[in-house]
């Protein structure tokens, strides 16, 4: 176990290496190859997964969750690197299907997805788990522009129709109401026009 860790942001180029192992998983999941492709990809990887463990350990770093205006683009600001190594929305996160995020003029937070093949539940359906997970971090954004924001006390997605995968996907949020540490949150999923999930998340202030 390393003790040198250290707070640092994540670069271009390993944001770019993430979208790689992304499509390398997706290509993993979508295409049949002779196993000696998978031996070979097996004794690289390990090599370079061996590499990266003789370096320090990387601290997340954690501030106020702040959006500003844009179409479909995080705007950085003052976010820790947390906001790169999110499973859900991060760059430098091959785990996340990648939610881009921006605060409309109206006060919604709104974000576009694209499940890809590696998120595939049913046939060609998108699972609902990950259906889920999105909107937890969306709506999490979305309380996170409050003076007092909190964390996630109760999620309840309503699938309302079939989410085929391969297709883009736009998630709008906003903030319902507030009672006292309390903070009500509804969200939407939609596919060229059309409603394909909703959600509601509390999310309960400390302090």
């Amino acid at each position: 176990m390393k003790e040198n860790i250290v707070a640092s942001n994540p670069s271009d180029n390993l944001r770019c290496l993430a979208k790689s192992i992304r499509e390398l998983n997706s290509a993993l999941i979508s295409f049949e190859s002779p196993d000696e492709i998978y031996v070979s990809l097996i004794e690289e990887l390990n090599t370079f997964t061996a590499e990266l463990k003789t370096f320090p350990i990387r601290k997340r770093t954690y501030e106020k969750q702040v959006l500003s205006t844009g179409k479909h683009k995080i705007q950085d600001i003052s976010y820790g690197n947390q906001q790169d190594l999110s499973p859900v929305s991060g760059l430098s996160n091959p785990v996340a299907p990648y939610l881009s995020m921006a605060m409309t003029k109206n006060g919604t937070v709104e974000g576009m997805v694209n499940f890809t093949s590696a998120y595939e539940g049913g046939p060609g359906l998108v699972h609902g788990g990950f259906i889920a997970a999105v909107f937890d971090e969306l709506l999490g954004k979305v309380q996170a522009q409050l003076e007092h924001p909190g964390f996630t006390g109760s999620l309840t997605v309503r699938y309302l129709r079939p989410c085929p995968i391969n297709t883009e996907y736009r998630y709008e949020g906003r903030v319902a109401r507030t009672e006292g540490r309390k903070i009500y949150t509804e969200g939407s999923m939609f596919l060229d026009g059309k409603q394909m999930a909703a959600a509601k998340a509390t999310f309960v202030a400390l302090g």
